[in-house]
Order: C-alpha cells, then sequence, then structure tokens
C-alpha cells in the first residue's frame, strides 16, 4: 500500500465530515436565530438558500452511497462470489479509481455551499 493513502483516506473522511456539518449546521444555526431568518425572509431568497444546502448535501449523501455500493460489489470480488468480469465489478473498479469524479462532487457541493452562505450574508448586510 502506498505512503500516499493514510493522509488521502484522513482527508477524505475529514473533508466530508466537515461537508456534512456544515451542510446540516449552517441551515439550522439560520433557523434559529430570528434575527437571521427574518432578513432572509425579507430578502425573499431562502429557498433558493434551502435549495443550495440541500442540494449539497444530497451530492454527497449520493456520492456516500455510490462508494458504499461499489465497495460492496468490489469485496464480493475478492471474496469470489462475483467474477471479475461482472459488469457490476467493472463498473464499481471504474468508479472507485475515478478520482476526479468524486473531486467535482465535492468542488460542486463547496459550490453550493458558498453560494447559499454568500445569500445568507448579503441578506445580513444589507
Amino acid at each position: 500500500m502506498s505512503t500516499y493513502y493514510q493522509p488521502y483516506k484522513d482527508a477524505t473522511i475529514t473533508l466530508r465530515a466537515w461537508l456534512a456539518a456544515y451542510g446540516i449546521g449552517a441551515p439550522v444555526l439560520i433557523l434559529s436565530q430570528e434575527y437571521v431568518s427574518s432578513k432572509i425572509d425579507l430578502e425573499g431568497n431562502g429557498e433558493c438558500i434551502a435549495v443550495a444546502f440541500l442540494a449539497g448535501l444530497a451530492i454527497q449523501g449520493m456520492f456516500l452511497l455510490f462508494n458504499k455500493i461499489s465497495m460492496g460489489y468490489l469485496y464480493e470480488n475478492e471474496l469470489e462470489i462475483l467474477p471479475l468480469e461482472a459488469c457490476r465489478v467493472k463498473l464499481s473498479s471504474w468508479y472507485s479509481e475515478a478520482f476526479w469524479f468524486h473531486l467535482i462532487a465535492d468542488i460542486v457541493t463547496i459550490g453550493l455551499f458558498t453560494y447559499g452562505t454568500y445569500q445568507i450574508m448579503k441578506a445580513l448586510i444589507i
């Protein structure tokens, strides 16, 4: 195993945890503060903010589900339950090595959270 795997794994776990915490925590914080939520209501962009945060969380949830499914199929291949030639194993192998796919998902999620946060800050400044 590469010496780069553990730092990559640690960074991935940390980023996923941060994105989940921020994606859930920011909207909860907004809703729990009457002053903030009333300012957002006046701006009329509460729905856009909610959609941005929910979309970011949905993207992360989908990728966690895809990871779980693909790792499950690869594990079944290791146990010799599924053959290497099985379409599910080939697709799972491709997916597990498609770093760019995960990178795009994280960038889009961060973009959605940044947009939502910007809209909140804009509403508070006006």
